[in-house]
């Protein structure tokens, strides 16, 4: 099962954790806070997070998204290079609406690696619980992540929402008879 997040239909889909059940809560109760309580990457690359949201919401007044689905969109971004970031965020700053700056948009900028990475360590997780909890036919974790991957995606993730440390540790402090619910259903953003 795929979920579809409201802040960014534009670009991405929330994947979500397509083989535990339950539904998302939709609301602002994921278990890491507000949008802002886990920003990814560095000052710079916070900087140009910033300015795109700027950028769209602000000065643009997009009719797409708010401020905090921007932010929620964005924060979930590591970035390539700090100087390109912040280079980025200037032009972004001086650019006119309809002419967003060119080498600067979430392909250009985005590392899609700790994302990646991300979703692995939460399929390797969600497999160490079904194998635990004899609710697969996969006896080991490779067996298990070759069943899993395609509602996985890993390879296609470009960003971790600000919750996804905390959904992660609760998912290895499951009972066999719970599932992962609400926000820790969609922890990472998928580009296709």
């Amino acid at each position: 099962m795929t979920a579809m997040r409201k802040p960014a239909p534009w670009l991405c889909l929330a994947i979500a954790f397509a083989a535990c059940g339950g539904s998302s809560s939709g609301g602002s109760g994921n278990p890491g806070g507000d949008a802002g309580s886990t920003r990814r990457g560095s000052e710079a690359c916070q900087r140009w997070q910033d300015a795109v949201c700027d950028y769209f919401v602000t000065k643009c007044k997009s009719k797409d998204m708010t401020w905090e689905s921007c932010a929620l969109h964005y924060q979930s971004f590591a970035c390539l290079a700090d100087d390109q970031a912040g280079e980025c965020a200037e032009a972004y700053g001086d650019a006119d609406c309809g002419s967003p700056p060119e080498g600067c948009d979430r392909a250009s900028i985005a590392d899609p690696e700790p994302a990646v990475a991300g979703c692995n360590q939460q399929l390797d997780a969600y497999c160490t619980h079904l194998i635990g909890c004899l609710s697969t036919s996969a006896k080991t974790l490779d067996e298990c992540r070759e069943i899993q991957e395609s509602k996985f995606m890993c390879d296609n993730a470009v960003g971790l929402y600000p919750w996804f440390e905390e959904c992660l540790d609760l998912l290895g402090t499951l009972a066999c008879d719970e599932n992962p619910s609400g926000d820790c259903l969609e922890t990472y953003l998928v580009s296709f």
